[in-house]
């Protein structure tokens, strides 16, 4: 998922990643999320669509649930305030281009105006995640139906409509898809603990054919396949491409 960083050398990712990263292993801890989740809404503002997992997590983990719904509602909200101020300061002082106003304005006269931008392509961006290591999830899925652990699949399902949902303000789907990686964290948890169609015996061999699998990276209705600096040497010597 950070060949996108990679490839892209602009964006902030990377980062992103690490501090969704951090908001899960301390998820017990709620005042720490709350400062991975300010710090993460200070580097790329969508990290804000996962709140509602989160939130989930938190609260099916936690005994007291209505104590559990207070302090949710509570650093969630601190981190947002935090937030809303840092930005009011940061734009007493400069322009800034990539404001709220710039994704919600397009939805002004049609709600689903940047979703159909990429409506015919979302399930490639969505692919392009993990590609062939998408039946690790699956696999996980079908183990958690046999042992009747509905609360998990359901919390990877709120997951994917989470991150599926910022393409109702931006259109780059396999960028934004890729903040769905937690549900890889908890299907590889899952299915290695159990050895699920015994998993360890040909894991290897997903990664190898995943390699075989081009890189694609969608934007919209752009496609573009996103290649290794091998694959670049070999397209300058024996394609004649003339440059990087």
């Amino acid at each position: 998922m950070t060949l996108t960083t990679i490839y892209y050398g602009g964006y902030c990712d990377s980062l992103t990643y690490l501090l969704i990263l951090l908001m899960w292993i301390h998820r017990a801890k709620l005042p720490l999320v709350a400062l991975w989740f300010f710090l993460g809404l200070l580097n790329r503002e969508s990290v804000a669509f996962l709140v509602p997992w989160f939130a989930f997590v938190y609260w099916t983990e936690t005994p007291k649930k209505s104590k559990a719904v207070i302090e949710v509602i509570f650093w969630f909200g601190v981190a947002f305030g935090v937030y809303y101020l840092s930005r009011v300061w940061i734009d007493s002082f400069k322009d800034v281009n990539y404001d709220a106003e710039f994704y919600l304005k397009p939805l002004s006269n049609d709600f689903l105006a940047i979703f159909k931008r990429s409506y015919d392509y979302q399930w490639l961006g969505f692919f392009s995640v993990f590609k062939l290591f998408w039946i690790i999830p699956l696999m996980a899925l079908y183990s958690f139906w046999i042992e009747k652990n509905f609360r998990t699949i359901f919390s990877m399902a709120l997951l994917i409509v989470c991150v599926w949902s910022q393409q109702l303000i931006a259109y780059d789907s396999s960028r934004l898809m890729t903040m769905v990686f937690p549900i890889m964290i908890i299907a590889l948890l899952e299915i290695l603990k159990d050895n699920t169609f015994g998993f360890r015996s040909w894991a290897v061999l997903i990664l190898i054919f995943n390699f075989l699998v081009p890189q694609l990276y969608t934007a919209a209705q752009i496609i573009e396949q996103m290649q290794s600096t091998v694959a670049n040497v070999i397209d300058i010597l024996f394609f004649g491409r003339p440059g990087w």
